[in-house]
């Protein structure tokens, strides 16, 4: 199956904040004004294609090669390709890894090579203009959105408490899941749900959308690796198998009732009858959630690939290039994508099995 794409501009304009540059004054008077104004906040992303839409390359995996026949969802392709990573690569992961939890484990398999549900952003808008020209040829054909290469940006935002902005770092979410924790364990001691390191499981937070970077305050956040230190690299989480970003990123408001108003992770109970902690949440009638989620629009810049050789020349003047950011070492994370892909055999339903042979 095709990846969707944008066909026109009008398409791109109701999608996200858009703007155009037929200029290299353009591109930079707009990117250094975006990241001057952004104060360290502002991370972007480059995409070689005007065309395409934003998707994770577990996206890509899961859309163009019908892994859905595969596997038994999006959520099961993923945890498994993360525990059977955890357990083939263990020597590598604690080697690149800070501390070997979840997210610092996608973190280093998307950053080598692998598909997770990670979607890459840099802090250096340099960065995400060499992803975007470094590979194109300049040809201007098919679709008119083809003209252009495109650079991306956004502001994470400070948690569900934030107005304009829900865009949560998972980073907040676990601190205050610790505060909270230290809290409930102060009162009663432990009990289900109270451990902090289990809170970083992948399949505690998979149906959030969180921003993903490192903080160096939080052992379980030291998502570092030598790549994505090189790129200035931090993440987009999203557990939507088909949908691209900008079908997340709508500008408006929505409810979401998995989610709850303090952004906090809980851990369920290990059995029916067993007391543990989940934060408060208003509910509505039903008993549902009623929180609700604004992530607002994606920017996003279009420049004409007329302007792209301009481009190429200034980042070989700023050394930014191939090796400097660390693209030049083995991929190994495909590999291990590609061994598992191999190995997994996906658990055959009795029914089917005796349907099978009649």
């Amino acid at each position: 199956m095709d990846l969707s794409v944008f066909n026109t501009i009008e398409q791109k304009r109701n999608a996200y904040e858009y703007r155009q540059a037929f200029s290299f004054e353009d591109v930079q008077k707009t990117l250094q004004q975006v990241s001057t104004e952004g104060d360290g906040k502002t991370f972007f992303r480059g995409v070689a294609e005007g065309a395409w839409k934003i998707y994770s390359f577990a996206q890509r995996e899961w859309i163009t090669k019908e892994l859905n026949y595969r596997f038994g969802s999006f959520e099961d392709f993923m945890s498994l390709f993360l525990e059977y990573s955890k357990t083939t690569e263990s020597i590598r992961l604690n080697h690149f890894c800070k501390v070997v939890a979840d997210p610092s484990v996608f973190s280093v398999l998307q950053h080598y090579g692998a598909p997770t549900p990670f979607i890459d952003w840099t802090s250096d808008y340099n960065v995400a203009l060499y992803f975007a020209t470094h590979s194109s040829n300049g040809i201007c054909s098919g679709y008119e959105t083809n003209s252009f290469v495109s650079v991306y940006w956004i502001t994470p935002g400070k948690g569900a408490y934030t107005p304009n902005n829900d865009l949560t770092r998972f980073s907040d979410v676990i601190k205050e899941h610790k505060q909270n924790m230290n809290a409930v364990i102060e009162e009663n001691g432990n009990i289900s749900g109270s451990n902090y390191a289990d809170a970083t499981s992948y399949n505690i937070w998979k149906n959030e959308v969180f921003w993903m970077e490192e903080t160096k305050d939080e052992i379980f956040m030291q998502i570092s690796n030598p790549r994505s230190d090189l790129q200035r690299g931090s993440f987009v989480y999203t557990p939507e198998s088909a949908k691209p970003l900008n079908e997340v990123f709508l500008g408006t408001k929505s409810t979401d009732d998995d989610c709850t108003t303090s952004g906090t992770c809980y851990l369920p109970p290990k059995a029916p009858n067993d007391e543990y902690f989940i934060p408060t949440a208003p509910l509505c009638e039903t008993g549902d959630s009623v929180a609700i989620s604004y992530y607002p629009k994606i920017n996003c810049l279009d420049i004409h690939k007329s302007v792209v050789p301009q481009i190429q020349k200034y980042l070989r003047g700023r050394n930014v290039n191939t090796s400097l950011l660390g693209l030049d070492s083995d991929n190994w994370g495909m590999n291990t994508y590609k061994s598992f892909l191999e190995d997994y055999n996906r658990p055959v339903d009795p029914v089917t099995a005796i349907l099978s042979e009649i």
